[in-house]
């Protein structure tokens, strides 16, 4: 930030209340709305803050998106920012998941409660499955498809068998690193 006008705790606090423990739609939403309000809008980090944050956040094991907020918090103004951060990013979708898992227990047994909880369940398969689609699909139709298929395949895979999901990715940068796409 090099003497640049640091943030306040509770400025980074409003922030990070508002957009990192409250947008829906997972990490790709939250870390847009974030880069928005702390690079472009605020300009409280430099782009390679924001992705140096953005970089370690995902070697973290556990959630991401908390070591995430927490590393921005940290650059923005230190320790007291990193814990602001977390626990301004934590706490408010912390107290939803309990208030809806109150709900849902209160619920539990009632058959329209447990209709409406096997359509939710079966609409979030349904999500995950066509995310997954458009990923991969770009890399069928191009003379990939062979490598394509092993690779999702076997990364799907590979987690049943008990392989942890580092290990699985560890793999699958080998694989990539060796089985290289055609040219």
């Amino acid at each position: 930030m090099d003497g640049e006008l640091k943030p306040s705790l509770r400025q980074i606090t409003s922030i990070m209340v508002r957009y990192g423990g409250l947008t829906f739609g997972g990490g790709v939403p939250t870390t847009a709305a974030l880069r928005n309000e702390t690079v472009e809008r605020r300009q409280w980090l430099q782009p390679s803050q924001f992705a140096l944050a953005y970089a370690i956040s995902r070697f973290t094991p556990g959630t991401n998106m908390l070591a995430f907020s927490t590393a921005l918090g940290w650059l923005m103004r230190g320790a007291a920012g990193g814990v602001a951060a977390l626990v301004a990013s934590s706490l408010p979708c912390s107290v939803v998941t309990v208030m809806m898992t109150l709900l849902l227990e209160a619920a539990r047994g009632h058959r329209l409660a447990t209709l409406a909880i096997t359509g939710a369940a079966a609409s979030t398969v349904g999500v995950v499955v066509a995310s997954c689609w458009q990923l991969v699909r770009p890399h069928i139709g191009r003379g990939e498809r062979l490598r394509t298929v092993v690779l999702v395949t076997t990364g799907a895979l590979l987690p049943l068998a008990g392989i942890s999901p580092l290990r699985v990715l560890l793999l699958a940068a080998i694989a990539g690193a060796v089985w290289r796409e055609p040219r």
